[in-house]
């Protein structure tokens, strides 16, 4: 054997031998998971004792902080600790301010998970349950809110809530519930569909003095625009909307016309996208 090549063999030896001595005996990764969650659980408890504690001295800034320490972690909660939370949530809704019923309503829609998507199913009831009392809805940025959180739980309860929300007065109350329907976005292709028609429908069009809705040419169909059509709702609608089908669809376009000619040509015809 050459001398380099001795001393190559003999540098691999030394190199094998140090790596024996530097490998750390690390203990069971069972045991470290298991310890990290129940530490993790006294920590949850811990903050569950101090909402309780906030809830019966009156302190809605220290209620709203534990509550936007709490949700982040509620992967981790037990089903009792769910439930404690749930329950805290809805007795701080009933009589909370705005800032307080934002954070819960915000944090509702984060609380998913469970067997069968249980969790996602009693969080989106009790939103549905807040868009009925007429005092929440009246408040715009509060029903918008609920509109988001109803599109990140994704259930169908909730979609047929934002799909009833398109014929809303309010335009910002229409966009709300067009962006949160993008959240439907890896659902089956049927369920795309009618939301992507839906929406279609709801983009609203200048009426001629013919009584004809422009809705395939914009309005031009040769007679008089209504001087009353609101063009500024039409154009936040109409921005919202694209932003949802391009979700939706994977497709690139932009304005009503221009979607409605896909949906027409290809989109409809489609049995997936």
């Amino acid at each position: 054997m050459s001398h380099s090549a001795s001393r190559v063999q003999g540098f691999v030896c030394a190199v094998f031998a140090l790596g024996l001595f530097l490998v750390p005996v690390a203990p069971s990764q069972a045991l470290e998971e298991k310890a990290a969650s129940l530490k993790m659980r006294e920590a949850i408890a811990k903050d569950l004792t101090a909402l309780e504690a906030a809830i019966k001295e009156k302190l809605p800034k220290e209620q709203i902080r534990l509550i936007r320490s709490l949700v982040p972690r509620w992967k981790h909660f037990d089903k009792k600790q769910r439930k404690l939370l749930r329950a805290d949530m809805e007795k701080l809704f009933a009589k909370g301010a705005e800032d307080l019923r934002l954070t819960i309503v915000r944090a509702l829609g984060r609380m998913d998970g469970g067997k069968k998507g249980l969790e996602a199913k009693k969080s989106t009831h009790t939103l549905l349950k807040y868009l009925k009392v007429k005092k929440v809805v009246a408040k715009g940025a509060l029903h918008r809110e609920i509109l988001k959180s109803l599109g990140l739980l994704k259930r169908a309860a909730g979609m047929a809530a934002l799909l009833d929300s398109l014929n809303d007065k309010e335009t910002k109350t229409v966009t709300a519930a067009i962006q949160s329907l993008g959240q439907f976005h890896k659902a089956k292709t049927s369920v795309r569909k009618e939301i992507f028609k839906t929406i279609l429908r709801a983009i609203p069009s200048p009426r001629t003095s013919g009584g004809n809705r422009g809705g395939g040419a914009g309005g031009r169909s040769g007679g008089l625009v209504d001087p009353r059509f609101d063009y500024e709702r039409k154009r936040k609608i109409e921005s919202a909307a694209d932003a949802t089908f391009r979700k939706l669809t994977g497709e690139q376009l932009r304005g009503k016309e221009a979607w409605m000619r896909w949906w027409n040509k290809k989109g409809k015809k489609k049995s997936k996208w």
